[in-house]
Parts: structure tokens; C-alpha cells; sequence
């Protein structure tokens, strides 16, 4: 009895300090946010503040038109737009290291103008809550915020936009909705309707995520690597997809072709060939490529 009481002592004592250490980590993540934002806190929270003071306080290039904020609280959809682009840009440079803030002020005008069946608020809006769910911040990490952000990409018209698509196919597999095979058929489609090959050629908003044609492939590739519940593993198809996404410029896939070629994973096997890709990706990807030679050279640093 002594040894049980004993046990359940430390299992309790080992349960606070976890719970303790949790509770640390977000006050000093609390700390650091305040720190960033100073006194500007209030400003964000508070709908009163001059619009214009808070754009000027983080971007004097940034400016608002009175007419657009009249027509934008008088309920003008188009208005109301501009204002969440005006906001979403001011986010973007007050947090660069806090994605899950982005949003804070931006999606309520979204909103707004999405309520009124504006496609590209919708839009705004559904991406802004994809970065939620894929945050740091674990409390947007849920069925609701992902079954938002489907929806809004849904109404701002994903069934004909390939970018759209490829952001619903990185939320649909996860939760009690999705499926893998329904996230490739998002990718399949995206792909066949012809995505941008460079980032450069895409609204700011939309870089973020696989939204090019070689991280589609590249996306497509990783389906087929494991087999994920439902879509079957299949080497060649990983090999294949990975060719496909070097092709159209996404440099990464090159780190797992080496890998196919060391394994003959869909292509004769070469580990010479793979050594050599390997060590001419040593610059670029130096992290990535220390664990490849750990993992089959049994090299450390």
C-alpha cells in the first residue's frame, strides 16, 4: 500500500509539473506578444480607435480612403473588403511570427463582406482560417475552425480555382469529414485545371501552403509514399510525382528522389546516383540532408 501511495505521489507530482510547465510556456508567449504589440493591444480590441491611427502606427504607406470606410459601415460589401485587405496587410507586418494573429481585425471585415456573397472575402477569410488551423496555437486546431475554412473556399468558388483547391485539399483529410482519397481528388483536379508554376505570379494571400504546380505534385507525391488510410501505398506513383514536382520548380522534392534512387523506390536502384544528388542539395537544404546520410550512411556531424 505504501509503494502504491507512493507511485501515485509521483505520478501526481509529474502530472502538476507538465501541467505547470504548459501554463509557463503560454505566459511567456503572452509576454512576447505583449512585448511586440506594447500598447497597441487596445487598438486592436477596441472597435472606437481611429481606423486610420492603427494603419498608421504600423505602415504610414498604408492609407484609407474616408469615402470607402463611409461606404464600408454604411454595409458596402465591396468596402468592406477593401478594409479587411487594408487590416490583413497591417497583420501581416505586426506579426510575421504569429500567423494565428493574423486575422485578429482583418477576418471580422472579411466577414462581413463574405455575409453579402463577396467571392474574394470569402476567400480572404478561408485562408485566414487555414493559417489558424495549421498555427502553433493549438486551440484553433479544431473540426469547427477547419469546416469555416472549407466553406468560405467552397463559396469563394474552389470547385473552378486550382489555388483554392489545394488549400481544401491540405484540410479535408484531418477530422471526422475528411479522407485522403478525397484530398488527392481536390489535388488531381487542381492540378488538371492549371495552377502558377511560380509563387510570384499569386495574390500574397495565396502564398501559403502547396499552391504552386510543382508543391501540388509534390503533395500528390506524398500521398502515395506511406499509403494514407485511404489511398494505397504506391512507389511509383511517389517516384513519379516527385520527378513532376522538380520539374516545375519545387527544389525539395529533389531530397526524396535521391531517397527513391538509393531504395529503388520506382526507378533502378543507384545510390551513387542518390549520393550525388544528395550532395549537391548539401547548401540548400544542410538540416535535411544531414538526416538522409544519417538515416543511410550512418554519417553524423
Amino acid at each position: 500500500m505504501k509503494q502504491n501511495n507512493g507511485t501515485e505521489t509521483m505520478a501526481v507530482s509529474t502530472t502538476t509539473k507538465k501541467f505547470a510547465g504548459r501554463i509557463i510556456r503560454r505566459m511567456v508567449c503572452l509576454l512576447v506578444v505583449s512585448h511586440i504589440l506594447g500598447n497597441n493591444i487596445p487598438c486592436y480590441a477596441q472597435n472606437e480607435s481611429p481606423l486610420q491611427n492603427v494603419i498608421n502606427k504600423y505602415n504610414p504607406k498604408i492609407s484609407i480612403d474616408s469615402a470607402i470606410l463611409a461606404k464600408a459601415n454604411a454595409g458596402d460589401a465591396e468596402a468592406q473588403y477593401q478594409i479587411g485587405l487594408y487590416f490583413n496587410e497591417v497583420e501581416r507586418k505586426t506579426f510575421p511570427y504569429f500567423p494565428f494573429l493574423v486575422g485578429e481585425k482583418s477576418l471580422e471585415w472579411f466577414e462581413k463582406s463574405a455575409r453579402q456573397g463577396h467571392k474574394e472575402a470569402h476567400a480572404e477569410a478561408g485562408i485566414i482560417l487555414y493559417r489558424r488551423y495549421w498555427s502553433t496555437a493549438f486551440s484553433y486546431h479544431t473540426n469547427s475552425v477547419k469546416r469555416q475554412a472549407i466553406n468560405h473556399l467552397i463559396e469563394a468558388g474552389a470547385e473552378n480555382d486550382p489555388v483554392l483547391m489545394m488549400f481544401i485539399a491540405e484540410l479535408v483529410p484531418f477530422g471526422e469529414d475528411g479522407s485522403d482519397k478525397l484530398s488527392l481528388m481536390w489535388i488531381n483536379k487542381a492540378i488538371s485545371l492549371g495552377l502558377p508554376i511560380n509563387e510570384e505570379d499569386l495574390p500574397r494571400s495565396r502564398q501559403w501552403g502547396y499552391t504552386t504546380l510543382g508543391e501540388a505534385y509534390d503533395a500528390k507525391a506524398r500521398k502515395y509514399r506511406y499509403g494514407e488510410s485511404d489511398v494505397p501505398q504506391d512507389l511509383n506513383q511517389f517516384y513519379q510525382n516527385l520527378v513532376l514536382a522538380e520539374k516545375y520548380g519545387y527544389k525539395y522534392s529533389s531530397i526524396s528522389i535521391g531517397e527513391c534512387y538509393f531504395n529503388g523506390w520506382g526507378v533502378k536502384k543507384d545510390k551513387q546516383k542518390a549520393i550525388a544528388i544528395w550532395n549537391s542539395l548539401k547548401k540548400e537544404f544542410k538540416y535535411e540532408i544531414e538526416q538522409m546520410e544519417k538515416k543511410y550512411l550512418g554519417r553524423t556531424q
